[in-house]
């Protein structure tokens, strides 16, 4: 347990942001996850769909520090590749 108060504020400000970034993160988890159950059954309006949101979702981490750009730009191009396999 921290003494100074200096200490005490960072202390609950890492708190909150890894609450908050920990809603981000398992949202994307989700997104990404939905993404490629969709893929498997095949159905390729709703895996478009949901890469979309997935998208908006990594671009957003990735602008809060979140998720590294190479990782959101990598698990973007993995799940657009898996849905434009579909249509071939």
């Amino acid at each position: 347990m921290p003494n100074k108060t200096s200490a005490k504020k960072a202390l609950r400000q890492s708190t909150k942001r890894e609450v908050a970034n920990k809603i981000i993160k398992t949202n994307l988890k989700w997104l990404f996850k939905q993404g490629q159950i969709l893929i498997k059954q095949g159905n390729k309006t709703e895996a478009s769909q949901i890469s979309i949101k997935f998208q908006k979702a990594a671009d957003k981490a990735v602008k809060h520090n979140v998720m590294s750009k190479n990782a959101a730009n990598r698990k973007k191009g993995n799940l657009m590749n898996a849905v434009n396999k579909l249509g071939a």
